[in-house]
């Protein structure tokens, strides 16, 4: 055996970037095992792993798995969790072209760590052994497969820290790890290589539970604590796609100037809050400032949520009181309050891909399981033969989301009848209640006067989420509410838990100002022709150089196929042409990207150019 094998594939942890542990066994007859990360599903990851490097994809990046004979390292990169190796990533870009794999393996890793190979008399390697899987990079590379290098390595020199950028070298006890990694959360800092010199290999959660030697020296931010809660940990290392896009739209534009980058990542609105939101807030502030920022009930002021429920009885004729309504810092809190209110750890939550990717952490951060149902492939439109198909006696939720944010469909009336017969069908064989909770931040902004159905009609156990983050343009603001309709079962003893989950949570009182804005502008409409601007602008100019995209008919995205399978590649090539398109993978689906036109109309005419030398690119190609 002159390479090694592979003896073992387990997956640590799904998401929208999945983790696995692989063991290998190396020439030597030693076992090696460590961690990688792929947004490939279990099945596809083992099948790409075992099929040959033939079957891969070329090589984006270079990963070092070395070891010495006493010690083991931890490795902190961003879209990286913690090692029980000395893992160093980097792309195979770096490789000059004369070089090796294993030859650029071993520069790199002696000017970013001060280690390198063993070598024996001649100056060869001892043991350094190749080979290729499929994998993400966590440097952003496209194409999913990295070439390891399995080596025996020792410390050599200092490290060559200005060699690379954003690489630090960080010996720590044991002891220290964790209040190092806690003083370094910002997105740069996670950008930045850890590697802290430990005693044994021990799992990350065991990291502070024992003493070492006498401390060395430590950054002065390093402050020792017990050890922390691993979920939190990776779900702060890991980041958001979409918010890892728009940090990198705002380095670039630093660098180019801002017009010469059309970032279509966030989801910020670009009109500015109605006037009466302002005129609102001027009254306000003229009020006695003790009690206009006081503390409000936990649930909200009572007479804003009043003046809510009475907003939405004129609107839909419904008789909601104060009483059916719990006042939010926006939806995200809403969704995440309503999650632990109604569902216990192991139940399983369904959501229709292509979804929020949140949905999943705020899921899986309560020990639920997050269960993907595929939308209709054609309209996006919740396909009710798949949903009946996910339902299980351990179902306890369902989450919706209408107009949908990535795709801007708005689900019909017809759609929301066949999703409430299919949840009604479902309770009366398993016997049990299953909640839907309909998302609905997008709820005003629709176009072509389509209508957006109120679910708690058609469904009797709905519990309703909102923003006012987009109808009024305050996402800052973070001003929302769950609407818990007395039609639920047992609504009292749910609104009951809504309000201990808010309790337990920490949201409570929401912010005090804008529930008072909000109380004057509650039936104050959204501006969204600007809106309708920039996506006729944009559906033009796309269909016009032969983009395939959904037509939206709310929000303010527009879902576009790639124009490869590889969505994260398509995106990686369009940031050459200084477009940030966010990929389909983090929604739950392959081949899409999502472009959100809530920008200026300006910046959608100056991106054609860039949209077109983009598809010139593939067509070129063939």
């Amino acid at each position: 055996m002159n390479v090694p094998a592979l003896r073992q594939v387990e997956q640590v942890s799904e998401g929208w970037l999945n983790k696995y542990e692989l063991t290998y066994e190396l020439p030597d007859h030693a076992l090696v095992t460590y961690e990688t990360v792929s947004r490939k599903k279990y099945n596809e990851y083992v099948r790409d792993l075992t099929s040959g490097s033939d079957n891969l994809p070329r090589v984006d990046a270079v990963c070092v798995v070395g070891h010495t004979s006493d010690d083991c390292f931890l490795l902190i990169r961003e879209f990286r969790f913690p090692l029980n190796k000395m893992c160093v990533a980097f792309p195979a870009g770096l490789k000059d072209p004369e070089e090796s794999v294993t030859d650029c393996a071993s520069r790199e890793l002696l000017e970013e760590t001060g280690y390198d190979f063993v070598r024996d008399e001649t100056g060869a390697p001892v043991y350094a052994y190749e080979c290729v899987q499929p994998g993400y990079s966590s440097l952003g590379m496209s194409d999913e497969s990295i070439a390891i290098v399995f080596a025996e390595v020792e410390c050599v020199s200092e490290p060559h820290t200005e060699a690379t950028e954003f690489i630090e070298v960080v010996k720590l006890p044991r002891c220290d790890v964790v209040g190092f990694l806690c003083s370094n959360t910002d997105p740069m800092s996670i950008r930045v290589q850890l590697i802290l010199e430990t005693l044994a290999m021990k799992p990350f959660g065991d990291i502070c539970q024992e003493d070492t030697a006498a401390p060395v020296a430590t950054p002065t931010s390093a402050v020792a604590s017990p050890a922390i809660n691993a979920q939190s940990y990776m779900l702060g290392a890991q980041g958001s796609a979409i918010r890892e896009l728009f940090s990198y739209g705002l380095a670039r534009k630093q660098e180019i100037g801002a017009d010469n980058v059309f970032d279509f990542s966030l989801g910020n609105p670009s009109v500015a809050a109605p006037d009466e939101v302002r005129q609102a807030t001027m009254r306000l502030l003229n009020q006695d400032p003790a009690v206009l920022h006081g503390y409000t009930p936990a649930q909200g002021d009572p007479m804003v949520r009043q003046v809510v429920a009475d907003s939405l009885n004129r609107r839909f004729g419904t008789d909601y009181t104060a009483q059916n309504l719990y006042m939010t810092a926006g939806a995200a809190a809403s969704i995440d309050i309503s999650l632990h209110a109604v569902c216990n750890p192991g139940d399983e939550v369904i959501v229709i891909a292509p979804y929020f990717p949140e949905y999943r952490m705020w899921i899986e951060s309560m020990g639920c399981v997050c269960v993907e149902c595929l939308a209709d492939t054609e309209t996006f439109q919740v396909n009710p033969e798949v949903l009946a198909a996910a339902i299980t006696p351990c179902t306890k939720a369902v989450i919706i989301n209408s107009p949908n944010n990535p795709v801007g469909v708005v689900y019909s009336k017809e759609t929301i009848e066949a999703v409430a017969n299919v949840l009604h069908t479902a309770q009366q064989r398993l016997e049990q209640t299953i909640y839907l909770i309909s998302d609905e931040p997008y709820r005003e902004l629709v176009f072509d006067d389509a209508i957006v159905p109120w679910v708690p009609r058609y469904y009797d156990n709905t519990i309703v989420c909102y923003s006012w983050s987009k109808s009024l343009s305050l996402p800052g603001e973070r001003i929302g509410y769950v609407l818990v309709p007395n039609t639920l079962v047992r609504h009292t003893e749910v609104y009951a838990a809504i309000c201990g989950a808010g309790r337990s949570l920490g949201f409570v009182c929401a912010p005090a100002l804008f529930q008072k804005v909000i109380a004057q502008c509650v039936d104050v409409p959204a501006n969204i022709a600007a809106y309708a601007c920039n996506r006729e602008i944009l559906c033009r100019g796309l269909r016009n150089l032969g983009y395939e995209y959904i037509e939206p008919q709310g929000a303010f995205y527009l879902w576009v196929r790639a124009l490869e399978p590889n969505a994260q590649a398509f995106s990686d090539r369009a940031k050459k042409h200084e477009l940030l398109l966010v990929p389909s993978d983090s929604f739950g689906v392959s081949g899409w990207v999502r472009i959100g036109y809530c920008v200026s109309a300006e910046t959608i005419e100056n991106s054609m150019l860039a949209f077109a030398a983009l598809k010139k690119e593939y067509d070129q190609k063939g």
